[in-house]
């Protein structure tokens, strides 16, 4: 890899590089979109639409880094046992997966697991916009796991007896069925563990989400080198929990779990959670994107008044992608990000 002053950001004990070929990938598909940008003239300032357009494709044309070096800089990091570079760069692969989608769809059955990625850095500033309390009506899913973790996660965190409730009755059916994977079994069984408080079984249960982490193929956001959703519900677990039964949690020993990570973590409740990897200074909208919080997530019911659907269907809810695109780039522009 060549250490150019464009690709190359100083962090610790690891050199974050970046191959030219990838970066001017990445400006080609910059520049296009720029260059096929035209202004509708439209109430906004031209330099605000060309904004907000540019806002928009960050969540489907994708201007994030390769999975390669996000895993090579991370192993690295695990090795030289550089916890705050880990954290960080965990951080910023969250935020680039927590991006908005303009097609909202089904993308809000990932929030759990963005909410978990995203503790387990430290960053809990982002759950309240990734997991808003009104996800907790959604029924409608692709995966089952996903109502019945986002009930559980919402009830316990907002604590929320009623949500709780339902998401425990939703976590008991979904343990009884044969299709979910070893992994969401292990998860939906520690949040439930949460509620109940019993810590011996929260630790069995921990070691499990550890153990089926790696036969698990349905990552929403790809595999990670450890274990970070063991870790997220670890940091989970001390967010809700009193502190005397969070103490009676046991570290898993397994090889994707980093006690020593966890230990760090606990000891820097707010770690530094800056950019690892700078993109280039003309793409530096990328890096301002990165640096602002996560946008808010608003759903909707989509076929509410189409007649041209049947009555149950009309009920279903998805990620309303278009408010959740414009909300994010008027907090952004607010902010004066994207302005010259």
């Amino acid at each position: 890899m060549a250490d150019t002053e464009s690709n190359m950001e100083e962090q610790g004990t690891q050199t974050l590089v970046v191959e030219e070929k990838d970066l001017e990938l990445m400006r080609k598909k910059y520049q296009y979109e720029v260059n096929l940008y035209k202004p509708r003239g439209a109430v906004e300032s031209e330099e605000k639409e060309r904004f907000r357009h540019l806002v928009k494709v960050t969540g489907f044309i994708t201007f994030h880094l390769d999975p390669k070096y996000w895993n090579e800089w991370t192993n690295e990091c695990i090795r030289n046992k550089d916890w705050p570079a880990v954290c960080r760069i965990t951080n910023q692969r969250f935020k680039s997966a927590a991006l908005p989608n303009i097609y909202g769809g089904y993308h809000h059955e990932s929030s759990t697991w963005l909410v978990l990625e995203g503790v387990a850095c430290g960053n809990t500033a982002h759950i309240s916009r990734i997991l808003p309390p009104e996800l907790a009506v959604v029924k409608n899913c692709l995966c089952p796991f996903a109502p019945a973790a986002s009930r559980l996660m919402i009830g316990l965190w907002y604590q929320n007896k009623e949500v709780l409730a339902e998401g425990v009755s939703m976590g008991e059916n979904f343990l009884t069925q044969k299709k979910p994977a070893l992994l969401e079994k292990a998860m939906i069984a520690f949040l439930m563990d949460l509620q109940t408080q019993d810590m011996a079984k929260a630790s069995q249960d921990l070691l499990s989400v550890c153990k089926s982490y790696r036969k698990f193929h349905r990552f929403p956001f790809g595999i990670r080198p450890f274990g970070v959703y063991a870790h997220g519900l670890y940091s989970f677990a001390q967010l809700v929990l009193p502190k005397e039964k969070f103490a009676q949690l046991q570290m898993p020993e397994h090889d994707v779990f980093l006690p020593e990570y966890a230990k760090w973590l606990l000891e820097n409740p707010n770690p530094d959670l800056s950019l690892c990897y700078h993109y280039p200074d003309d793409m530096k909208w990328v890096n301002e994107i990165m640096e602002a919080p996560c946008a808010q997530l608003f759903i909707h019911q989509f076929n509410l008044d189409n007649p041209n659907i049947k009555p149950k269907e009309r009920e279903d809810w998805s990620a309303d992608g278009v408010k959740w695109v414009n909300h994010f780039a008027d907090e952004l522009w607010d902010a004066g990000v994207g302005r010259e």
